[in-house]
């Protein structure tokens, strides 16, 4: 990969990351994260590049630079994950409702609703189903 945005666009579909959950994985604004994925941002601090790659499970120095391996050993996508605290998933799953239209958006914060009143097992399965082919249609 030639450039910091295509890199970054690799680890985003490789781990199935929208550019807002990278940004809050990694304490980022998302406006800085836009501006890395669209390639506007060339050089961000060494910091960032740091917590983005470590939120992501990268090396930092193939993140910024695109020299020397990706992963460390043979780490997979998934080994390296920090754990995600609860408040980091709420703010991810703030900032997907948020992008989506408000009529999808009401329909989807009734669903959790409902859900948090009947919390069955099915229940809960369906209810993330119907949230996830939303979401996908944005």
């Amino acid at each position: 990969m030639s450039t910091l945005s295509e890199r970054i666009h690799q680890v985003s579909k490789e781990l199935g990351y929208s550019q807002g959950k990278m940004a809050t994985l990694a304490k980022i604004k998302p406006s800085s994260m836009n501006l890395w994925f669209s390639g506007e941002t060339k050089n961000p601090s060494s910091n960032a590049v740091a917590m983005l790659a470590k939120a992501c499970g990268v090396s930092a120095e193939w993140l910024a630079t695109g020299r020397g391996e990706m992963r460390y050993g043979d780490q997979d996508k998934y080994t390296a994950l920090p754990p995600v605290t609860i408040p980091d998933l709420l703010e991810a799953i703030k900032e997907e409702l948020d992008a989506l239209p408000a009529d999808k958006r009401e329909m989807v914060s009734g669903w959790i609703s409902d859900y948090t009143k009947t919390p069955d097992r099915e229940t809960g399965e369906q209810i993330a189903k119907l949230i996830e082919r939303v979401v996908k249609k944005g």
